[in-house]
């Protein structure tokens, strides 16, 4: 591919550690610099979350910091802003680039932030010059105020997992979910499933990866061992892959069919066989019960989880077909040319 851009700058919140920030930001950079692309990622780093005076004094120093990152863009960059420059207030600073700076600017949506702020998100896509959604759902949200948009699903680096393989011998069958303490809600789903299935299986275990600092508020589960692990940047696949089953539960809401899957594109990644909530860009990304298993209630829950758990060998046909859709549809390697012919055709 020819290189007609000058450079592409992303604008987001939260860092490294932020999911949407490490995966459609700061790897996709990565990838792109590696195509001979020139890249920027500019961030704000969210220091801490319940003082109240440390927050605004954190919210004034954003302010700065992000005048001086838009003072080095230039007009031939092509940015993306990932939800938004500054988490706070009107989208002054979308503004400013593109009304004042005259820059390029792209807007990036992977969830459904219109929800909480549906007028400051319809001017950040009414303003772009494109828009980038994680789903077709948020698809088609963007087309109802901007007529150029494209789906770029949020995608694995999978020469990242080359050396990511399950490091525990485990008699145990190991029911996991990775997530933040904001989606732990939907661990409430599983409570009455998990006990069901607890009661008949002895050798079952559930792994919950990501709660950390807010442990207090993961649901009670009754009949199961449950193993809380600490997210980690360094490990967090690695724990993945010790899983046996990877779970998904949503809500059947707007919230839930903003979300991009991507859940259970870690598990399939891996080659880890995933159930999921029958609700929003999962139906995209599953076509068959052959490559991961939708559930729509609790007895479905229940049905999915027995019938893994009892065969092993459905475990590995799943994984390995989930795999082959991630190489095919899911990675890097597929979706970034997508985003650099939709970068330099606007």
């Amino acid at each position: 591919m020819e290189n007609k851009l000058s450079r592409i700058v992303f604008f987001n919140l939260g860092g490294i550690t932020n999911p949407g920030a490490r995966y459609r930001g700061y790897q996709i950079a990565r990838k792109m610099e590696k195509m001979g692309y020139k890249t920027n990622v500019f961030s704000l780093f969210s220091l801490t979350r319940k003082n109240l005076f440390l927050k605004i004094v954190q919210n004034i120093l954003h302010i700065f910091i992000r005048i001086s990152q838009i003072l080095k863009t230039k007009k031939t960059d092509r940015i993306i802003i990932q939800t938004a420059m500054f988490p706070h207030g009107p989208p002054f600073f979308e503004i400013i680039l593109k009304k004042i700076m005259k820059r390029k600017v792209f807007f990036d949506i992977n969830d459904a932030i219109f929800i909480p702020y549906p007028k400051k998100t319809e001017i950040q896509i009414k303003i772009s010059d494109g828009v980038i959604a994680g789903n077709n759902f948020l698809k088609d949200y963007a087309l109802k105020y901007n007529k150029n948009v494209v789906v770029i699903p949020t995608s694995v680096d999978l020469d990242a997992l080359k050396d990511i393989k399950r490091t525990e011998k485990n008699s145990n069958v190991v029911v996991g979910w990775v997530g933040t303490p904001s989606t732990l809600k939907f661990l409430e789903i599983l409570k009455e499933p998990l006990g069901n299935i607890g009661r008949k299986f002895k050798n079952i275990e559930f792994r919950i990866i990501g709660a950390n600092e807010f442990k207090e508020i993961v649901p009670k589960f009754e009949n199961i061992k449950v193993i809380l692990i600490d997210w980690e940047l360094d490990k967090d696949w690695r724990d993945i892959a010790n899983f046996d089953i990877g779970v998904m539960p949503l809500y059947d809401d707007i919230a839930s069919k903003g979300k991009c899957a991507w859940k259970a594109l870690q598990y399939m990644a891996i080659g880890i066989p995933s159930i999921s909530s029958d609700v929003g860009a999962i139906k995209d990304v599953i076509k068959s019960s052959k490559e991961g298993l939708l559930v729509k209630n609790k007895d479905d829950w229940i049905k999915a989880l027995g019938y893994l758990i009892k065969n092993k060998k459905q475990r590995e046909e799943i994984g390995k077909n989930g795999r082959e859709i991630i190489k095919k549809r899911y990675s890097l390697e597929v979706n970034v040319p997508k985003m650099l012919n939709f970068l330099e055709n606007n």
